[in-house]
């Protein structure tokens, strides 16, 4: 069964449906033998910068020698970038292996939520890996996310903003509630700087279960350095411990503090004995990171950068990395986005940068894509900005790159599906320039 065609089937399980409950999950993994029971893993919540922190502790901990699993989601271009073992996908004919297990599984019990029925995958194959260390992004909220039934050895919360609120809340409390669920008594968290009323609810969880509290910016902190379009560089610091000079492949200020984060839980794990405390792990490890769809430049020339913001606080990030990194060029922004996030507050974020927008489906998830032409019409785009809509991104990168300047920009942005239809589709069109 191919790739194309295990999708297929995931999707008869509707990936836009979300039902809270663990019930379902814990059934399915019950028919699987409980693969999960034997993890010792890493919870990783919050609204933006799950999968970064991610990436960057799991390639800590393969640099420093562990066999590390991962899981994240959503994925770019293939299922299979969701489940990996040292950072390399799980094969097409295992992925094929498990996915016939978990279906028939899933035969027994009766119903699964597409992001479950991938849970118990990523699980039974890890089950029969036996990773030293798993690390697992969850994927919506936290209380009632398929990962949650795991019992972590520790926990991280990554910023937290205003994200699905339908499901988890219009308030930034509720919001953190159901992220800081994941806390564990007495179980260590690392966390990423939070607005004020995150804070409150994240520290009131972590007292009330005596869950030691790593702060950024409190119990450790960075400096940063130089930054060039390769990557940047950073200062790391904390009680007794300073690791200057650390590189890391990933541009933007917030992508530095997701780094800053997944050291602090490497300190912790060897803290408590999982390892043995390695500053040249955490610098080989940082400088290995690889990561598609974060800010990523995928052509030089014409410059062409694609980013998944998808809500307002990645907006805000992605907007102020851009100005950081390339103040004074000309931009044209493509920008697409799903039905169910609120495009009006990405756009006062980015759209400012932008001397032109083109507002585009996002094809590869038709059922999910929000008109582009309806977007154009409730958004509008403010006196001197050029608008126009394309039917596909190509159509669009086709469009946005006829007038731009030779010192331009060309940024595409609004939802990772797009930022996965974008790298196919330059690296189809400009091989020969592309950034590597």
């Amino acid at each position: 069964m191919a790739t194309s065609a295990i999708e297929t089937f995931l999707h008869q399980l509707d990936p836009t449906v979300i039902r809270p409950g663990l019930e379902r999950i814990r059934h399915l993994l019950e028919a699987l033998d409980n693969p999960e029971a034997h993890l010792k893993a890493v919870l990783i919540a919050g609204t933006n910068g799950k999968g970064s922190v991610a990436a960057c502790l799991s390639s800590i901990l393969t640099a420093s020698g562990a066999r590390v699993a991962t899981y994240t989601s959503p994925h770019l271009r293939r299922i299979n970038e969701r489940i990996s073992i040292n950072g390399k996908p799980i094969t097409q004919k295992t992925l094929m292996r498990h996915f016939r297990r978990v279906k028939n599984a899933l035969a027994k019990v009766g119903e699964a939520t597409y992001f479950e029925f991938v849970t118990a995958l990523a699980f039974d194959y890890f089950g029969r890996v036996g990773p030293d260390l798993a690390v697992l992004e969850v994927g919506l909220g936290g209380r009632w996310d398929a990962v949650n039934v795991v019992e972590p050895q520790m926990c991280m919360i990554t910023p937290i903003g205003l994200d699905h609120t339908d499901l988890l809340g219009s308030r930034l409390e509720a919001v953190a509630a159901e992220k800081a669920a994941i806390v564990r008594p007495g179980r260590p968290v690392v966390c990423g700087r939070q607005p004020g009323p995150a804070l409150q609810v994240v520290e009131a969880v972590c007292r009330e279960r005596r869950a030691p509290l790593s702060l950024l910016g409190r119990a450790f902190r960075l400096r940063r350095g130089a930054s060039t379009e390769e990557g940047q560089r950073f200062t790391y610091m904390e009680a007794g411990l300073k690791l200057e000079d650390l590189f890391l492949p990933l541009l933007g200020a917030h992508q530095a503090d997701n780094a800053a984060c997944a050291v602090r839980a490497y300190r912790h794990l060897c803290q408590e004995g999982w390892m043995a405390w390695s500053g040249e792990a955490v610098q080989a490890g940082l400088a290995a990171v690889r990561l598609e769809g974060r800010l990523q430049v995928l052509s030089r020339n014409p410059l062409v950068v694609v980013d998944g913001a998808h809500n307002e606080m990645a907006a805000l990030a992605l907007a102020d990395a851009v100005r950081a990194r390339w103040p004074r060029r000309p931009l044209t922004l493509v920008f697409g986005v799903l039905e169910d996030k609120d495009y009006r507050r990405m756009a006062r974020a980015l759209f400012p940068l932008a001397a032109r927008v083109v507002f585009v489906p996002v094809s590869s998830v038709p059922e999910r894509s929000a008109d582009p032409t309806d977007v154009a019409s409730k958004i509008g785009g403010g006196r001197g900005r050029d608008l126009m809509v394309a039917p596909d991104l190509r159509t669009a990168l086709g469009v946005a790159l006829e007038e731009l300047p030779d010192d331009g920009l060309c940024l595409i942005a609004g939802s990772f599906y797009l930022a996965g239809e974008a790298i196919a589709l330059v690296e189809e069109t400009f091989s020969a320039h592309l950034a590597r």
